[in-house]
């Protein structure tokens, strides 16, 4: 496995940061949040995923917090009767 630095990002500022050892940047960047990643949407919080060893950068945008990690996790649960 490879170790990435792992940032957690306000706008262009780090808040918090850890080196994770991880297979993959989106696995290392899940291991550092509990909020819902993603790749398609650019949001004012995001996550910076720098590989060190092969000079390259990955950036994750996150989800509003509370916001749940897995599509699984969404699905609404039936309300009493």
């Amino acid at each position: 496995m490879t170790i990435y630095l792992v940032e957690e990002m306000r706008n262009d500022r780090a808040i918090r940061s850890r080196a994770i050892d991880a297979p993959t940047p989106l696995l290392a960047a899940l291991e550092l949040t509990d909020r819902k990643i993603s790749l398609r949407t650019w949001e004012r919080d995001w996550v910076r995923v720098t590989d060190e060893v092969r000079g390259k950068v990955f950036a994750y945008s996150i989800g509003d917090k509370g916001a749940p990690k897995t599509e699984a996790s969404r699905r609404k649960k039936p309300t009493p009767a």
